[in-house]
């Protein structure tokens, strides 16, 4: 027989008698007031997809919450003392305590890079001024004091210690690799 999970309900700290989050990653407002039942929120989204919800207490505006973070520090314990929440299957919007863990910063950028959450290398790095088949041109081009660093930079429009750290292989290891085995 298939196990059903239950929904836990708790209180969000400083905010007894106002807000509960659930082990589902649902955020409720109580009754209190006007409100005569409790209300399940929703959410909104940052601009990476992270869900959020402000909440108000004595009638005035009081603070932005990450809902896994609620969740997270309702329900997971963090004897180490971990800053960050990460998304075990990498769904922001998949805020169930089973798929959240605490974690450091690089241990959540570890995973993003694991599991192909976050593919930014190559053309894709937010900092990227070339393209793949470029930095192979400028792999197969450079020539020390023929095609030099300063002659390459100024073709293709970088510094010269952009195209050092492709030349060396410290920049774009992916395509330098392919080089060094042929």
């Amino acid at each position: 027989m298939k196990d059903i999970a239950v929904e836990i309900w708790r209180n969000v700290s400083d905010y007894e008698g106002y807000y509960q989050i659930s082990s589902f990653g649902r955020v409720r407002s109580l009754p209190r007031g006007n409100i005569k039942k409790a209300r399940i929120m929703k959410p909104r989204n940052d601009r990476n997809g992270y869900r959020f919800v402000s909440f108000c207490k004595n009638g005035k505006y009081s603070k932005q919450f990450y809902v896994a973070r609620l969740v997270a520090a309702l329900f997971l314990s963090n004897p180490e003392n971990k800053p960050q929440v990460n998304h075990k299957d990498g769904n922001p919007h998949n805020n169930k305590v089973e798929n959240l863990e605490w974690c450091t910063a690089s241990e959540n950028i570890k995973h993003g890079y694991d599991t192909g959450l976050n593919p930014n290398k190559g053309e894709t790095h937010y900092q990227a001024k070339l393209t793949e088949e470029q930095v192979k041109e400028i792999r197969v081009k450079y020539i020390p004091y023929k095609n030099s660093q300063y002659k390459l930079a100024k073709e293709y429009g970088v510094s010269r210690g952009c195209i050092y750290e492709i030349v060396s292989g410290i920049n774009w290891k992916s395509i330098w690799k392919i080089f060094v085995l042929l």
